[in-house]
């Protein structure tokens, strides 16, 4: 578990259920408190340790249960922290956590210690990734006061603005892509009838354009304009043929659908047979093209070839 940055500003956000602790805790009248925070006697006495030493400190308190252990009192019937955060007014960042109770990495039935965990600390006892490598862990409250004012070390700035780049870049980055999503969006909102319109009635003006690209655009609008017109208006009627040997030589077993644009779902006509030298002459024309293709290639204006055969031909 690698060391977590947890800015000052963390403890200001949602206190809701914080706040229910604490007033549970003065409603039972409990004893020991740390800066608002109910805390075991253990946490008060090494708090009031650090304190005496270094009177700036603050501490605070979250209830997340991956951040600050809490114990229920089943006497009272109310919780209490377990650990709490030191910081300084002067620094935007927590600068250590200190807690009482079972620090052990593998046992955990073992004995209760003070604890100070902080980001200068590397406890070569344990491994890297475990939460006790930021720890100094020790049953003795003075030597835990001493090791908690020795890692009490503010953040310089290049710390903080290490630990606070990544959040405003991806903020930035979100403005930066926002204001570049205006031009595309903008022009976007133009339909291609009114950008059409508008450059016909510049060209008709005489105008030049300065681009090439957009020069070549003008030129072939009007052609593309009214090729669009004509394939969204186009009705394409289609005939499947399939030549199969009979007894008496080899026919085309054809059936047509009408207008396929305009219809999703398959509807056929009805069943025609030719012989093969009856088959219309338009039809034979594109099967003879559609025959030097491979199955599955597709040829406007004449149809396609499904396998040796059987054909879909456009009438």
């Amino acid at each position: 578990m690698g060391y977590r940055h947890i800015p000052v500003r963390y403890f200001t956000k949602d206190r809701t259920e914080l706040d229910t602790r604490i007033e549970a805790a003065k409603a039972r009248e409990w004893p020991w408190w740390v800066d608002t925070i109910p805390v075991s006697s253990q946490v008060h006495e090494l708090a009031m340790g650090v304190r005496k030493a270094y009177p700036f400190v603050k501490f605070y308190a979250t209830t997340e249960e991956n951040k600050c252990r809490w114990h229920w009192d089943s006497v009272v019937v109310m919780q209490y922290a377990m650990e709490i955060f030191a910081a300084i007014d002067t620094c935007p960042y927590v600068l250590a956590k200190i807690g009482y109770g079972n620090y052990s990495a593998t046992n955990y039935e073992g004995t209760t210690a003070y604890m100070v965990r902080a980001r200068g600390i590397e406890n070569e006892r344990y491994h890297s990734g475990r939460e006790q490598y930021h720890m100094r862990i020790t049953a003795s409250l003075k030597v835990a006061i001493k090791n908690t004012l020795a890692n009490l070390l503010p953040y310089d700035m290049r710390e903080v603005a290490d630990h606070e780049y990544e959040e405003y870049r991806s903020k930035s980055q979100h403005v930066g892509a926002s204001k570049a999503a205006k031009l595309p969006a903008l022009l976007g909102s133009i339909s291609h009838s009114i950008l059409l319109n508008e450059i016909r009635a510049l060209t008709a003006m005489g105008v030049t354009f300065n681009t090439p690209e957009f020069r070549s655009v003008a030129q072939s609008c009007d052609d593309a304009a009214k090729l669009a017109n004509e394939e969204r208006n186009k009705r394409i009627d289609v005939v499947l043929m399939h030549f199969v040997e009979r007894p008496l030589g080899i026919v085309a077993e054809c059936v047509g659908m009408q207008n396929i644009r305009a219809y999703h779902s398959f509807k056929p006509e009805s069943l025609e047979t030719y012989p093969l030298d009856g088959v219309p002459q338009a039809l034979q024309d594109k099967v003879a093209v559609l025959q030097t293709l491979l199955p599955g290639d597709h040829v406007d204006g004449v149809g396609m070839k499904v396998e040796e055969m059987l054909y879909w031909v456009e009438k």
